[in-house]
This record gives C-alpha cells, sequence and structure tokens, in this order.
C-alpha cells in the first residue's frame, strides 16, 4: 500500500506519542515528544515569535539528546545516522528565510499536483495539459493577489457544517464521489425529499 508524505506525518507526529507510551523507554519515548512538539508547533501555517522559539528549543534538546542516546556521538557509528535528522535542527534558520515549512513541503506538492491532475481530462499529452493547468493556475493566482475584488469565490461556512470557533469547521459527511442510488434505497431517499418542510424535525 502506497502512503503519501501527509499520512506519515499524521502517524509519526499525531498518532505515534500515544501508540508508543508505555511502550518505548522512558527516556526515548520523552525525547521522541520533544521532537513531535517541535514538529506540530512548526507544521502550522502562522508561528509567533514565542512558539518558533520554543520549537528550536525543544528541536535542539531532541537533536542532542538523540546524538547521545544513539550513537553516543561516536564517529565510528555517525554512519547509523541519516542526515534528515541533522536537517530537522535547520528548520527554524529555514523558517525565517522561507516561512512556515508547510507552505513549501512534501505534502502541499503533492495535494497541488492531485488537483491539477483532477482538472486533466485530455488523455494525450498529459504532462503537456498539466504544465498548461500549472501555469493557467499561476495566473489565476496572480491576478486574484494584484486584484483581490475579483474573487468571487463562495464566502462563509460549507453546507451542512458546523463552525466550532475559534476557526475550526466541523465538517459534514459526505463521500469521495457521487453515486446513484438504485432499489430501496433511491426510493426510501425519494420518499424522505418529498416530505413537507414540516416533517423533517
Amino acid at each position: 500500500m502506497d502512503y503519501k508524505t501527509w499520512e506519515f506525518h499524521l502517524y509519526i507526529f499525531g498518532l505515534m506519542p500515544t501508540l508508543l507510551y508505555d511502550v518505548l523507554p522512558e527516556h526515548y519515548w520523552a525525547n521522541f515528544c520533544k521532537l513531535v512538539h517541535g514538529i506540530q508547533i512548526m507544521s502550522q501555517y502562522v508561528i509567533n515569535k514565542q512558539d518558533l522559539e520554543h520549537a528550536y528549543v525543544l528541536l535542539c534538546a531532541w537533536g542532542c539528546k538523540f546524538e547521545l542516546i544513539y550513537y553516543q556521538l561516536r564517529q565510528d557509528q555517525l554512519h547509523f545516522i541519516h542526515p534528515c535528522v541533522h536537517q530537522v535542527l535547520h528548520l527554524i534558520t529555514e523558517m525565517m528565510h522561507k516561512g512556515p515549512p508547510i507552505c513549501y513541503a512534501q505534502w502541499v506538492m503533492e495535494h497541488t499536483i492531485g488537483n491539477l491532475g483532477q482538472e486533466i481530462w485530455q488523455p494525450l499529452k498529459p504532462y503537456e495539459n498539466l504544465a498548461e493547468e500549472g501555469v493557467q493556475r499561476c495566473r489565476v493566482n496572480a491576478l486574484l493577489a494584484i486584484m483581490p475584488e475579483l474573487d468571487d469565490g463562495i464566502k462563509g461556512d460549507p453546507m451542512g457544517s458546523i463552525n466550532l470557533g475559534d476557526g475550526y469547521i466541523l465538517l459534514r459527511k459526505q463521500d469521495k464521489h457521487p453515486w446513484l442510488l438504485t432499489g430501496e434505497e433511491a426510493h426510501v431517499v425519494s420518499e424522505f425529499i418529498s416530505r413537507p418542510p414540516d416533517q423533517f424535525k
């Protein structure tokens, strides 16, 4: 089964602390939680200065402890450590130069490619069509950045959702793809839709 970057991110930095609790020895688990908390801060769209400083302390503490736990700072064991471990320590400085990692990370690209791929209907020359869709999207985004008053997108919360406040919206249950009801299911839904409004209460 293929996993996307975002699914790995959710599994490791969302579920793993709970799944590994009381499974890993305490000092391994506590150090892992520092990494998780630091990455969770760095995965936000907006990061304030205090959170950035806190993430820096967490990730540096994790990095130092990681090196002590797993290879004891021994040069002959350095090859066991992947370069991405060291890369985590640069997230803070890169954030200062590029902005939050979630704006340029792998899952953002996967999502964008998926969106563009859905817009391609011609099987002939798919890569050329994909490039053209990308160019079209960039033109629209540039135009909306220059003249935001042109954005006539849907305002307000999605239909059937519940606004929980603080920027959170609970979306309604929905199938990924439309499908046609048949048989008894179609009959029940048809009867339900044809009822007078006062019977819905």
